[in-house]
């Protein structure tokens, strides 16, 4: 959201703009992991981490790997919950 100018925002806004753009949410905010709200609005799709080491270099690494070995998982939408041990995807 800092890129659109819209950091600061509430999480209704977020899914907002997501479902206005047709665009994934990518956070680290564990509030999107709510299946209500993410089954109410039409969006692409949420990707969750939920990471211990937060280093930027650790999340990039993790998102490589994940985009590698569910590649088919963003054709719909997915939420997409990412920890240290597993992947657990919900689809919409």
């Amino acid at each position: 959201m800092k890129k659109m100018g819209k950091q600061g925002i509430r999480n209704g806004e977020v899914y907002e703009i997501a479902e206005n753009e047709k665009c994934w949410i990518v956070t680290r905010d564990a509030d999107f992991q709510n299946l209500r709200r993410f089954y109410h609005y039409n969006l692409a799709g949420i990707i969750l981490f939920k990471l211990t080491r937060s280093k930027t270099e650790h999340l990039l690494n993790t998102m490589i790997r994940l985009l590698d070995k569910q590649e088919d998982k963003f054709a719909g939408k997915n939420l997409i919950v990412v920890d240290d041990y597993e992947v657990k995807i919900y689809e919409g």
